[in-house]
């Protein structure tokens, strides 16, 4: 059966297919924010130790969720301030 006879088949059976709403599907297609869970000299965001292979820093670099740094638009520099951000790489 093809493809084409299976869908006729589906039409004229009026059988209803559903799928992954719109939103289901732009949370799967959407870019993940994340940064490195090692910086440029490789420490940990998690505990500031260099060279880190902890499993709960691992666990929780995994689960963590990002955004895009609200005081600094995602810059890491603070205009207001005019100072460097706090936050990791323009992410928060």
């Amino acid at each position: 059966m093809t493809l084409l006879q299976a869908c006729q088949e589906i039409t004229d059976n009026n059988y209803v297919i559903t799928g992954p709403s719109v939103d289901q599907v732009r949370a799967f297609t959407r870019p993940r924010l994340r940064p490195r869970r090692l910086n440029f000299a490789g420490y940990c965001v998690y505990c500031l130790q260099a060279g880190c292979r902890a499993p709960k820093c691992i666990a929780a670099h995994e689960t963590a969720e990002w955004v895009v740094c609200r005081h600094c638009d995602g810059t890491s520099y603070d205009a207001a301030a005019e100072v460097m951000c706090s936050c990791t790489g323009g992410l928060a």
